[in-house]
C-alpha cells in the first residue's frame, strides 16, 4: 500500500534531511584554537563576559554546526575563550 504524499509530509520529509545533513557536516569540521567544543546546533546567543547567565530564547529551529566555549569559559569582546574568572 502507497502512502499519501502530501505538503506537510513533504516538509517533515525535507526537514528530516536538513537535520541529517547538518549532523553529517559537524562531523568534519574541527574547533580552534582551544578551549572550544563543536556543537550541531547553534545557540542564537553565546555566554560572553557582558551577558553571564542571561537566558537566551529560542529563535529558529534550523540546525547550523558551531564552535563553543567549553564549560566555565566565555567569549571576551574579541570572541575568545576565556576562563570565567577572567572577565572584567
Amino acid at each position: 500500500m502507497f502512502f499519501k504524499l502530501n505538503i506537510p509530509s513533504l516538509a517533515s520529509l525535507g526537514l528530516l534531511l536538513f537535520i541529517v545533513e547538518g549532523c553529517w557536516c559537524a562531523e568534519d569540521r574541527t574547533c580552534t584554537p582551544q578551549p572550544q567544543i563543536l556543537y550541531p546546533c547553534e545557540s542564537s546567543c553565546r555566554e560572553t563576559c557582558e551577558a553571564k547567565a542571561k537566558t537566551c530564547p529560542i529563535v529558529s529551529i534550523a540546525c547550523y554546526p558551531s564552535c563553543y566555549c567549553v564549560e566555565a569559559f566565555v567569549n571576551n569582546v574579541t570572541a575568545e575563550c576565556i576562563p570565567q574568572a577572567e572577565c572584567p
